[in-house]
């Protein structure tokens, strides 16, 4: 007798559960052969995932704003918004990356604080000069996740700061940034991008690295 579950529902969901799977063993892979790396590796790859993290969120920053005005071909105008919001993140992240790149920017000074504190409480350190001394530094699945959601939502408020700028140019800008910078984190919170053990967050997240995973993984 065919179990009446076992559908095409039952089929996707099985390759959905199985595409995580296989993320996952690459993503386990990557973190123990990046906690063997140097410092400098560690900190050059999770500055990678924190721009992965940042490409996504202002992509999720366009399409939110514009998928309200959506109407009639769902499909196709979705389509059309997606490749949108990957030219808007172009033209943003080249501004953004460039601001990441100068050692003594907010930008890269934000990067790095939060990079250098997620490693610490990793492994139990209060400096992160520290981190020279360990035989082999933990890199784990929640450390990755945060550098990418600290991405996100600095992608995500930039875009939101570009947007709200053209707008209302006569608003206070510390305003404007401080309001962007909570509804990025306000998002973030009803998308459950904090939510790490979720696997819809999860799998997300491994969409949006897998590239930056699979490159260092042909090389370790």
């Amino acid at each position: 007798m065919m179990n009446i579950f076992f559908g095409p529902v039952g089929r996707q969901f099985d390759r959905h559960e199985l595409r995580i799977s296989r993320n996952e063993a690459v993503l386990d892979r990557y973190l123990e052969a990046l906690g063997n790396s140097s410092v400098d590796t560690i900190l050059n790859q999770l500055a990678q995932i924190y721009v992965a993290g940042m490409h996504a969120g202002i992509q999720a920053g366009f399409i939110g704003h514009h998928v309200r005005w959506i109407s009639g071909n769902i499909k196709g105008k979705v389509i059309k918004l997606e490749s949108a919001a990957t030219v808007c993140d172009q033209e943003l992240s080249t501004l953004l990356v460039a601001a990441l790149n100068e050692a003594d920017s907010v930008e890269f000074l934000t990067m790095d604080e939060l990079i250098e504190t997620q490693l610490c409480e990793a492994n139990h350190l209060v400096d992160s000069d520290d981190l020279e001394l360990l035989p082999a530094i933990t890199v784990d699945e929640e450390l990755f996740f945060a550098v990418f959601l600290g991405g996100w939502q600095f992608g995500y408020q930039n875009y939101l700061y570009e947007l709200w700028q053209r707008q209302r140019p006569d608003y206070d800008d510390g305003r404007r940034y401080r309001n962007a910078e909570k509804m990025a984190q306000q998002i973030a919170t009803t998308m459950q991008l904090a939510d790490f053990g979720c696997p819809n967050t999860k799998q997300y997240i491994l969409d949006q690295t897998i590239k930056d995973i699979n490159d260092f993984n042909e090389l370790y």
